[in-house]
């Protein structure tokens, strides 16, 4: 019993006193790799949980499994499986995410989204979409559990190489219970722009009351047809990220790492099947 309250009390130090901006975010597999950000020129279905809108994310099917272990503690490891569909000119995409053990502390997310695009070649592609988020935390030996909700949106552009997009979550301030401090909304602004050869450079910033802004560069280099680098340096705190994917028959194995200068390393291993052949709507 002693030790399973250490557990418990290591567990809630760490999201309390490092993550506290963390509530209601899904984690998109590559983000550990770049930064939080997204490829907005080939999306992944955890990567449409974030940014709907994209105006690139053109795909009939995927669905993506992840693996999260968290600072190198197996206390904090999270299992992620998210879906995403394309029909025509709209997009949907869902997601499931659990944190932590159940006889100790648990936090399921669940999230969905949907999008519109719209557009052509001579003014650019551009959509428009919105999700909603669901936190579920059980602390486990019969106490009573907290949940809440709250919606995002998202828009985005994309003309020739430069893609851009604006997303904002927790619009509705959410509280875990009655008297408990609001979730403040985050707004992000994602950038991407596609070399002349076989790379991108991708950016990220965030903000939210009462927080340091977050900033965040990084690339993907396509090293061969069949394997992908990335990464990413981020702001506040200063920290290092990277990946390796190497696409297989229909899908994509990917493993991405991130050092906080404090807590260690971050480790992320995906594993996703396509049914879709990414092209452009113009």
């Amino acid at each position: 019993m002693r030790k399973m309250l250490v557990q418990l009390l290591s567990v809630l130090i760490v999201c309390l006193a490092f993550n506290p901006i963390m509530a209601f975010e899904f984690h998109s597999s590559r983000g550990i790799g770049i930064g939080k950000a997204v490829v907005l020129s080939e999306m992944s279905p955890s990567g449409l949980l974030l940014v709907p809108s994209s105006a690139d994310s053109i795909l009939s099917g995927a669905v993506e499994l992840c693996i999260l272990r968290q600072y190198e503690l197996k206390d904090l490891d999270e299992a992620l499986v998210s879906v995403g569909y394309r029909f025509s000119r709209f997009t949907w995409a869902a997601g499931f995410s659990q944190f932590g053990h159940s006889e100790l502390y648990t936090e399921k997310t669940f999230k969905l989204a949907t999008a519109y695009n719209f557009g052509n070649a001579s003014v650019g592609n551009a959509g428009v979409g919105v999700t909603w988020s669901h936190l579920s935390i059980d602390f486990g030996g019969g106490y009573s559990g907290l949940s809440s909700s709250t919606i995002g949106a998202s828009l985005s552009y994309k003309r020739q190489r430069f893609l851009f997009a604006l997303a904002a979550d927790n619009l509705t301030s959410p509280v875990m219970k009655s008297g408990s401090p609001e979730i403040n909304p985050q707004y992000s602004v994602f950038v991407e722009l596609l070399g002349q050869g076989s790379y991108s450079i991708i950016a990220k910033s965030t903000f939210e009351d009462k927080q340091k802004p977050q900033f965040s560069i990084g690339q993907k280099i396509d090293v061969s047809s069949k394997a992908s680098l990335m990464w990413s340096l981020t702001s506040e705190p200063l920290t290092y990220a990277g990946g390796l994917e190497v696409n297989i028959i229909h899908g994509l194995v990917g493993y991405y790492t991130s050092y906080h200068p404090t807590l260690g390393f971050t480790h992320c291993m995906s594993l996703s099947y396509q049914w879709w052949k990414n092209t452009n709507i113009e």
